[in-house]
C-alpha cells in the first residue's frame, strides 16, 4: 500500500473508490475499499473471490480507501490487515472531510490510527470545504511544516 486514504463515510469512500478506478483504468493501480459495508478489491491479483474474507487475502494494492470504523477494526484484527500490512511502503496518508474526521465522533479513532499504525515519515494530506481554527489545530498535533491552500 502506498497510499492510504480515510473518509468519514461509506458514500464518500464509494465514491473516492470509484473515481479513482474510473482515473486508472487499464493500469495496474490496485485499488481497495473497506467501508463497513463491503470489502472491494479491483485489479488485485491475490483477491480469492471464492473465500473473500480479510484473513485469506494479501493486500497489496496501492490505494486503500476506507471509512475510520472500519479501518480500525482490520488494524485492530488479530489475523487482520495490520499483520500484512507493509507500513514501509505507505507513502501517503489522506484525511478527507478533516473536519468531520477530526470531530468528537472520530477524533479518538482518527488520532489512535495515527498514532500505533502510521509511520511518522508519511506525507499527511487534509481536504475539507470548511478547515475551523480548531481543526487546524488539532492538525497540529499529528503534522509538521504544514502549508495551507484555500480556494
Amino acid at each position: 500500500m502506498q497510499v492510504l486514504v480515510i473518509t468519514h463515510s461509506r458514500e464518500s469512500a464509494r465514491h473516492i473508490f470509484s473515481t479513482g478506478n474510473t482515473l486508472f483504468n487499464n493500469t495496474d493501480v490496485k485499488f481497495a475499499l473497506h467501508n463497513g459495508e463491503n470489502n472491494i478489491y479491483l485489479n488485485t491479483d491475490n483477491y480469492n473471490i471464492d473465500n473473500p474474507s480479510i484473513e485469506t487475502n494479501k493486500f497489496n494494492e496501492n490505494f486503500i480507501i476506507a471509512t475510520p470504523n472500519r479501518l480500525l477494526n482490520l488494524l485492530d484484527c488479530k489475523n487482520g490487515i495490520a499483520t500484512r500490512l507493509d507500513n514501509s511502503e505507505l507513502r501517503l496518508l489522506i484525511l478527507d472531510g478533516v473536519d468531520k474526521l477530526l470531530s468528537d465522533r472520530y477524533l479518538v479513532i482518527i488520532r489512535r490510527i495515527i498514532t500505533e499504525y502510521i509511520n511518522i515519515n508519511v506525507q499527511i494530506v487534509t481536504f475539507s470545504l470548511s478547515m475551523s481554527e480548531k481543526i487546524m489545530k488539532l492538525t497540529d498535533n499529528f503534522m509538521s511544516n504544514t502549508i495551507q491552500i484555500s480556494l
